[in-house]
């Protein structure tokens, strides 16, 4: 378990990430309308920057902003509107958020910036594991 700062502190940042874990995971098996994608997009990115950023109040607040943007569970109107799966973007960002959160302490910066193109995976991700060759590593 990585933590920061007093025991207390490093509890309440395991329980901050634990969640935050949850609703990501969640949330890559939603189907909802295309425009809320871009809510689930937003939340996602303040979790990275709440969590880069050493907050774990911004981190709460953005993880309850990410489950409000999750499917009802009762449909106002029946046919309203075409639910989707998220859109590719979406679903790397979440992918990569959760492990920065699976991995790396709070303060640090994410895996890539929200948005940012997909570069070389870094030892220990998911996409690089020990004893395999990447891109980085030449020939």
């Amino acid at each position: 378990m990585i933590s920061g700062g007093t025991e207390a502190g490093g509890a309440e940042w395991q329980a901050a990430r634990d969640e935050a874990l949850e609703v990501l995971r969640d949330a890559m098996l939603w189907n909802l309308p295309g425009p809320r994608w871009d809510q689930v997009d937003k939340a996602v990115a303040d979790m990275a920057a709440a969590f880069a950023g050493d907050s774990l109040d911004a981190l709460w607040q953005a993880t309850g902003c990410l489950q409000l943007c999750g499917q009802l569970r009762v449909q106002i109107r029946l046919g309203d509107s075409t639910d989707l799966p998220a859109p590719k973007a979406v679903r790397e960002r979440v992918s990569d958020l959760i492990d920065t959160l699976e991995h790396d302490a709070p303060g640090t910066a994410p895996l890539r910036a929200p948005g940012a193109a997909a570069g070389p995976a870094r030892p220990g991700s998911r996409a690089h594991r020990p004893g395999e060759k990447s891109s980085s590593d030449g020939p």
